[in-house]
């Protein structure tokens, strides 16, 4: 067995790499500051001149209503249950509405907000899979339910703000919505310093993205993860690659790091001893940055690429993000040496058809095995109940069909699907809305759909990481897409 370890502990801010990297830039935590008022809609267009003026508006007078569900009364037995299209049906409410300011609430109102990714200066350096504004599907849902009454006699007010995922300057996202607004939660679609970021200050956070267990150690009594978490991703990938005799009898180029440090820490920790049990000759090799234009990255790479092409790998293991992943295809291919590529799923497995073009690796790539615990993004379309659900709500309130199989499809149907989850916690909380009853109202919320994942969604005291379904996208490089295929239950 080999073990040739190129450790890079410096990192160096390449700006262009950050951004279309999987690999998530370091932002300082928000400090605590006096509170201004609760704004709806977009952020200043001073900050962020793509998207209109944030304004201030007038909560509406509080009805008492859950949508169309009966008005805060003694406690019912019933709770939150999933409707015939398996969304999440609010429980009736419970208790005497309080305001808790620490945790932005009032007897008629509570701050919600979600943090997203401006897709629109991605998609214009070829980078996202579509420019359209996140927020605006669930500003249509908040919309709606305001107009019925809101949750337990509160409205919504909903402040979602979009943070430049090239230049996050500091963190401001995370400031927006933790020191201009007291939330009592946040919904984080993008970027692992800005959840944590937020969860540090005490609101409850919902977050999308890839954490090990310890990246998360001090704020997990209130952060609530839809993915498994990276230590699981990574078991689950070397399950796979040796369960399916891809590695018996090879030589293997284990490709891996990220820009923090711990994703690298959690590979060397979980990885190399099971090779090393298993009697594999594996090529270690580290990367502590965001991708080939850092040029300490680029040298990184091509050292490692050198020695796989010397060595004549015939597998490369994966466990970087989306820029070090596909330019290492690119730079083996270069260097004369195409192997078997399998990787470990990277940013769930969202934007890689975008990537494989974009480094033009189509060819390279083709028949690699991506494990995965969400459906391909071409691979969602009506079959989930759910979605389709959501998706007849949006045309009900006006908007235009989505094309099934897209990004917006996929995207809309999950922001309607978080809403339904706040939804339903808000109910289970009732009148005694805080930040600590709303944490054990997202843990006691049933198993119910995501719109991508290939199970279901569910969180409880223990355990704030979702628990994950598991197969692998087969990719087709001359449709540029991906198909799910070897479903496995993850042994643990």
């Amino acid at each position: 067995m080999r073990r040739t370890h190129f450790l890079v502990l410096a990192v160096s801010a390449s700006l262009l790499a950050a951004a279309c990297s999987s690999d998530k830039a370091a932002a300082p935590a928000a400090t605590d500051a006096p509170k201004t008022a609760v704004t709806t809609g977009a952020t200043d267009a001073e900050s962020n001149p793509t998207t209109p003026d944030a304004t201030t508006v007038e909560t509406p007078a509080a009805t008492n209503e859950v949508t169309d569900t009966t008005p805060a009364t003694d406690p019912q037995p019933e709770g939150v249950t999933l409707g015939s299209d398996g969304r999440l049906v609010p429980a009736p409410c419970q208790g005497t509405n309080a305001a808790d300011e620490a945790s932005g609430v009032t007897d008629a109102a509570v701050n919600i907000s979600t943090l997203s990714i401006d897709f629109k200066q991605l998609a214009a350096i070829g980078f996202a899979p579509s420019a359209s504004d996140v927020r605006q599907w669930f500003q249509l849902l908040v919309d709606d339910l305001n107009a019925k009454g809101g949750v337990c006699g509160r409205t919504i007010n909903y402040q979602g703000v979009l943070y430049d995922r090239i230049l996050n300057e500091g963190g401001k996202g995370c400031i927006q919505v933790t020191q201009d607004v007291t939330n009592l939660m946040v919904l984080v679609q993008g970027g692992t310093p800005e959840a944590v970021c937020v969860a540090e200050t005490g609101a409850v956070t919902y977050t999308q993205h890839d954490f090990s267990k310890a990246e998360l150690a001090g704020v997990l009594k209130n952060i609530f993860v839809r993915a498994p978490s990276w230590d699981e991703q990574v078991l689950a990938t070397v399950q796979y690659a040796i369960d399916s005799g891809q590695l018996e009898g090879k030589k293997v180029g284990v490709w891996y790091g990220s820009i923090f440090l711990d994703q690298g820490d959690t590979v060397e920790r979980l990885v190399f001893p099971l090779f090393d049990k298993a009697g594999i000759d594996y090529i270690p090799f580290r990367t502590d940055f965001v991708g080939p234009s850092d040029p300490q990255g680029n040298t990184v790479l091509l050292a490692a690429a050198s020695e796989y092409t010397s060595a004549k790998i015939d597998v490369l293991l994966n466990f970087t993000g989306t820029t070090n992943h596909t330019a290492m295809q690119s730079e083996l291919a270069a260097q004369g040496l195409i192997p078997a590529f399998i990787s470990a799923p990277i940013s769930a497995n969202s934007s890689n058809a975008i990537f494989a073009k974009a480094s033009g690796v189509e060819t390279i790539a083709n028949g690699e095995n991506i494990v995965s615990f969400t459906k391909a993004i071409n691979e969602i379309k009506d079959e989930n109940p759910a979605v389709v659900s959501c998706h007849k709500q949006f045309t009900a309130l006006g908007l235009a069909a989505i094309e099934p199989g897209t990004f917006d499809y996929a995207a809309s149907a999950n922001m309607c699907l978080q809403f339904d989850m706040v939804v339903a916690a808000l109910s289970i909380a009732g009148g005694d809305l805080t930040r600590e009853t709303m944490i054990s109202a997202m843990e006691s919320l049933p198993a119910h759909p995501g719109a991508t994942i290939y199970g279901e969604e569910m969180f409880t005291a223990d355990n704030h990481f979702s628990p994950a379904s598991w197969a692998v996208h087969l990719y087709d490089g001359a449709t540029n897409s991906y198909s799910t295929t070897n479903p496995f239950e993850f042994a643990g």
